[in-house]
């Protein structure tokens, strides 16, 4: 189903761009062009809550996917799409690796990377934000040891 969304979506895109004339696409047209291709994004995005997604996204307070399962001994990354700084807290700490500081997490507004963390046990490890409680979720890290 998302293959044919993603086909029909590219298909809406190519006419919109062969309208095109000097080089220059009018605003309504460009809304168009960025709409599907914004919906192209969300189905990438489905795409990649796989078990292969090194990924957590946090976008308006809410961390995506979740809960996110990874194999132990990987990496996931923590982006922060809000202008917003967040904490991300994990219970249990034990088994982990982080990369960044995971107490003060900043917003892409102010220039610093993203937090990394690293799975060394198996286990349910459940995160949370200090200052915005309902900023939550769970990584399962499970198999490869």
């Amino acid at each position: 189903m998302n293959a044919n969304k993603i086909h029909e979506l590219t298909l809406k895109i190519r006419r919109l761009l062969a309208e095109m004339t000097n080089n220059e696409l009018p605003s309504d047209k460009l809304r168009e062009v960025y709409t599907a291709l914004t919906a192209i994004n969300e189905i990438a995005d489905e795409a990649e809550n796989t078990t292969m997604s090194q990924i957590i996204v946090i976008k308006e307070a809410s961390p995506s996917p979740n809960p996110k399962t990874v194999f132990t001994g990987s990496s996931l990354e923590f982006v922060n799409e809000d202008d917003v700084p967040y904490t991300i807290d994990f219970a249990p700490l034990d088994g982990l690796k982080v990369q960044g500081d995971h107490h003060v997490w900043p917003s892409p507004s102010m220039h610093v990377n993203d937090l990394l963390v690293t799975f060394l046990k198996s286990g349910r490890y459940e995160y949370s934000c200090a200052a915005h409680p309902s900023l939550s979720g769970v990584v399962v890290a499970q198999g490869g040891e």
